[in-house]
């Protein structure tokens, strides 16, 4: 039986994202990437973002209303770049490529896709609205499915809207707006907030990456929290009939994932930063809401690494 209640906050931790969409939070796309450029580094003329993750979940008891049907385990792939090219010192668009990945290897009779992904561009813009004040825009037009069968029906434009208050060097507020029309609740707000609060500690209440760090040095820094992650997607024609469940057809399937987690942060370059981390997906779901059918897996260890730039 659903529970509109518990599935509306999740996705409310997600709205940020288009997590289930987007893969990043709606209150984490606020914040530039590198706020000094707004307010101290204004000569620079292009920015380049890119980044790349890879991770495994072992495998998890997957189960359909309470009953086990099998295990799956998980890897997830990511890689997003984004240029940002300077057009005035308070106008600068985003444009650029997100490729996304869930791939999952099934025992028992589990009627899941092998696949879930997504292909897009990236269009948008960070505007400057006053000295504390930050604006960002952002589309993610392309397609998200599992790539059976792909035509229009699988086309998606999920978008952000959000902005942030810059308080002071220490603290920052955030909150904004994502709109995806494969999720279930197709608007949803997102809040955050960042707080440096002593010298080597800052609190990070930010989806989908909450979490709290210490900064051992200037290089390198440790932390703890939770990754949210999801994707929302349409399956093919005749997923449904082969499985034996022809109303899962062509169903749009929201999936929800939380980790909790620990790891480390280490700059190579001013410029790049690798992160190693571990813990325990400790929340998985895999929801076709219009079709009132879902399957859950129990926890799993998990491990993930990830490159950052900024050039």
């Amino acid at each position: 039986m659903k529970m509109p209640g518990k599935n509306l906050l999740l996705s409310a931790l997600l709205s940020g994202a288009a997590a289930a969409g987007m893969a990043q939070s709606v209150v984490e796309q606020t914040l530039p990437v590198n706020i000094d450029r707004f307010v101290t580094n204004p000569e620079i003329d292009v920015t380049h973002e890119i980044s790349a993750r890879a991770s495994f979940v072992d495998s998890a008891t997957t189960k359909l209303y309470g009953a086990s049907v099998g295990d799956v385990s998980e890897i997830h792939s990511a890689i997003d770049y984004v240029l940002s090219p300077e057009m005035t010192k308070d106008f600068l668009p985003r444009v650029g490529l997100s490729w996304e990945r869930f791939s999952f290897n099934h025992s028992g009779t589990i009627p899941l896709p092998n696949v879930l992904q997504s292909g897009a561009a990236t269009a948008g813009f960070d505007a400057t609205l006053s000295e504390d004040w930050l604006l960002r825009f952002e589309a993610k037009p392309g397609v998200y499915s599992d790539f059976k069968d792909v035509d229009t029906n699988d086309v998606n434009v999920p978008f952000i809207v959000g902005a942030s208050w810059l308080v002071d060097s220490d603290l920052q507020i955030f909150a904004g707006l994502s709109v995806d029309l494969f999720r279930e609740y197709p608007v949803l707000p997102g809040v955050g907030v960042r707080w440096q609060f002593a010298e080597e500690w800052t609190l990070m209440l930010v989806p989908p990456e909450p979490r709290i760090i210490y900064f051992l040095d200037k290089n390198l820094q440790v932390f703890a929290g939770l990754d949210i992650k999801g994707i929302n997607a349409r399956v093919g024609n005749s997923f449904g009939d082969v499985r034996g469940r022809p109303t899962l057809n062509n169903a749009l399937l929201n999936l929800t994932e939380i980790r909790a987690g620990a790891g480390v942060t280490y700059k190579v370059l001013e410029s790049i930063a690798l992160n190693l981390e571990g813990g325990y997906m400790v929340y998985r779901r895999y929801d076709f809401f219009r079709a009132n059918f879902h399957l859950t897996s129990e926890p799993a260890p998990y491990v993930q690494f990830s490159v950052n730039g900024t050039f």
